[in-house]
């Protein structure tokens, strides 16, 4: 039988939630405040993502299925450049399908330095991560 997660840090931000579980997973979970996420958002994110994990690498867990838009092509630039900074592998939780897609789809075409995986379920996606 596995041992509970424990929390181990986190950090409250206004748009969401940063912990730090004891499977070595960083997670982050977006509140309602989160409609988009702008550069400067990102920018603040990594910050705490290297603060929590006190600059090393972690499996990364993001649920984004609570966010209703994608994100734009300067942000997507910037967390291409700046993921392998506080991450591993990348599982992300998202609800609609044509998003899980084109992601696939953009990551078989442009392979990112880290892997990157789309999930419909949160368990999948920590699942997948555990096997890295």
């Amino acid at each position: 039988m596995e041992k509970p997660v424990e929390i181990l840090k986190s950090v409250e931000l206004d748009f969401g939630v940063i912990e730090l579980r004891s499977d070595n997973i960083l997670t982050f979970d977006p509140n309602e405040k989160l409609e988009v996420y702008t550069l400067d958002i990102l920018k603040v994110m990594i910050t705490e993502f290297k603060t929590i994990t006190n600059g090393t690498p972690r499996l990364y867990l993001c649920d984004n299925s609570k966010i209703n838009s994608g994100i734009g092509s300067k942000e997507k630039e910037f967390v291409n450049k700046h993921t392998h900074e506080f991450a591993t592998a990348f599982a992300m939780v998202e609800n609609s399908a044509l998003i899980r897609f084109l992601v696939h789809s953009y990551n078989h075409l442009y392979k990112p330095i880290v892997p990157v995986k789309m999930f419909k379920k949160k368990e999948d996606a920590i699942a997948w991560l555990k096997s890295k």
